[in-house]
């Protein structure tokens, strides 16, 4: 008798079990399906990257930061192999600056210098492989508005003492945000945090625009509903 040839990954019950905890966001469930798939694809980069992306999404459950540094930890491994399986994949490349920017907020100073650095260069990287990659122009977007936006004594000295970071500016935060935007204008998520970039330029009514088409909309996960809420009290504040 032959042997049973294995049903094709897009079409395991298991995967599928997977994704819908993944769409209801149960990322501990999600992760332990798809760890067990993984069993059965180990080289598949789709796995590995919805792997990287439970973990990170876990780490938003804990307050511990040491909990939190060995999730990302964990997620950036997966993000980085399914890179290996899949070097030209912008979803998966993305992952990676995702990872590392959860992980530049929990290091010391060089640690958080160098991830940081780390963030740029992923995201670059995914814009180039995917030019129309939302995401990826959002955590680019996010890069440079929070670099701009830090204290210059504090990126002065640091630079003295680790190696100063790429130049970013509020005008490439906004450029990247909006993009992101346009490209999903569904997502509130970009909206809200391109309200705040138009913010910190001193446009204070593109900002309240932004924020307003971000609170008509609706949310799909815990990213999504933590910004409107940002934007709600933005608006209140503002208003």
């Amino acid at each position: 008798m032959a042997a049973a040839v294995a049903a094709p990954r897009e079409s395991d019950p298991l995967v599928r079990e997977a994704q819908a905890a993944e769409g209801r966001d149960d990322p501990a469930t999600a992760l332990k399906l798809y760890l067990r798939a993984e069993a059965a694809y180990p080289r598949d980069a789709y796995i590995q990257q919805k792997i990287a992306k439970q973990y990170s999404d876990l780490s938003e459950d804990f307050a511990g930061a040491g909990e939190k540094r060995n999730l990302c930890t964990a997620g950036l491994g997966y993000a980085l192999r399914a890179t290996e399986f899949e070097p030209n994949n912008a979803v998966n490349v993305i992952s990676i600056a995702i990872c590392y920017g959860k992980l530049a907020l929990l290091g010391d100073t060089r640690t958080k210098i160098e991830d940081t650095r780390q963030v740029k260069a992923y995201a670059e990287r995914a814009l180039a492989l995917d030019p129309h990659n939302a995401l990826a122009h959002f955590v680019l977007g996010r890069w440079h508005r929070e670099v701009a936006s830090h204290n210059s004594a504090v990126r002065f000295m640091a630079g003295v003492f680790f190696g100063r970071l790429p130049p970013a500016s509020l005008a490439e935060a906004v450029a990247h945000l909006r993009r992101a935007a346009e490209l999903e204008p569904e997502s509130p998520l970009y909206h809200v945090e391109l309200g705040f970039a138009l913010q910190e330029q001193g446009d204070t009514e593109g900002a309240r625009t932004e924020w307003a088409r971000a609170v008509a909309l609706k949310s799909d996960d815990r990213y999504e509903a933590e910004a409107l809420q940002r934007a709600k009290q933005a608006l209140e504040k503002s208003g």
